[in-house]
């Protein structure tokens, strides 16, 4: 009895000690838990804390950093620096494209160079030139600042014709002068020296097939010459583009721009009334002859007759 009684003490006694080491053990690891859940607290060397998606006691910061790939910041790197390059190429492409419209602004005929040569054919037909006509160009978009290129090629663009700007003929002091719009005001140039110096790619005149009267041509006049001391401002400018383009759209502005002017003299010589307008697409030449005398009423009293085409401007 006393060696079973003894027996039983002790396993009492090594079953106590047991369950005290496991409550120890466990206690142990709820404290290292504590501390690895609380803010600003490290947890102990060795201690099983919580573990972060990148490995066991990493501060949260460096997990998400760690989390990126290194491939990822290589390839932002590059896109930065390709950027970087295509920015340099396109300023650098700007600058000389700047540079030769410049040199070739700067090279332009002087003195009697600026007139045709006498009897050529320009010199010729240009006797013929009457108040009124209608003087189409063919610019060369690439020989114009960015925002002049961008505008000559967006009315190329949307008209789908090769003649993006006008002007009308009208007589100062007995010399035929162009008034049109430029993009800075309404000028008026003699028409010789406006041919010559011109780099448009062609220039046609549309004559009207019925002259003015002597009030139409007062009238178309002095509209012109007012128009020129306006100077509110050019249809054609950049700016009046842009508005024209938003209020009454892209294709609207491409066909209204270029012929605004020719419109406001022709209404001031009555020809057109209020609500009527000429078109680029209509004062086209049909056919590619020097003189074509075909009529065509485009808009009111408005009628084209005879085409004068005039070439090779530069070569005299």
């Amino acid at each position: 009895m006393g060696d079973s009684s003894d027996g039983d003490a002790q396993a009492t006694a090594e079953a106590s000690a047991r369950r005290s080491d496991r409550t120890t053990i466990e206690g142990g690891a709820t404290d290292a838990t504590t501390e690895a859940m609380q803010p600003g607290v490290a947890p102990r060397p060795g201690a099983p804390g919580k573990r972060s998606a990148s490995g066991a006691g990493r501060a949260p910061g460096k997990a998400a950093d760690s989390a990126v790939p290194e491939s990822h910041h290589g390839g932002t790197a590059a896109m930065a620096a390709q950027a970087r390059i295509g920015a340099a190429l396109a300023t650098a492409a700007g600058a000389v494209w700047m540079g030769l419209v410049y040199k070739e602004r700067s090279e332009l005929p002087v003195g009697r160079r600026r007139l045709f040569s006498p009897g050529s054919a320009d010199d010729v037909m240009s006797g013929d030139l009457k108040d009124g006509d209608l003087v189409l160009f063919a610019r060369n978009c690439a020989l114009y600042y960015p925002c002049g290129a961008a505008a000559c090629a967006a009315t190329k663009a949307l008209t789908g014709i090769e003649y993006d700007h006008a002007g009308v003929i009208v007589r100062r002091k007995g010399t035929a002068c162009v008034a049109e719009a430029t993009f800075s005001g309404v000028r008026l140039r003699p028409f010789e020296e406006r041919v010559v110096c011109s780099r448009a790619l062609n220039v046609v005149v549309r004559q009207l097939a019925r002259p003015l009267s002597p009030e139409q041509r007062t009238a178309l006049r002095e509209a012109a010459l007012a128009a020129e001391a306006d100077g509110a401002g050019s249809p054609e400018s950049p700016g009046a583009w842009a508005v024209a383009a938003v209020t009454a759209g892209p294709a609207a502005a491409a066909e209204r721009a270029p012929a605004a002017l020719a419109n406001r003299l022709y209404r001031a010589a009555g020809l057109l009334e209020e609500g009527e307008a000429v078109s680029l697409r209509d004062a086209v030449p049909a056919y590619a002859s020097r003189y074509d005398a075909d009529e065509a009423a485009i808009a009111g009293a408005v009628v084209l007759g005879q085409t004068l085409w005039f070439r090779d401007r530069t070569s005299t």
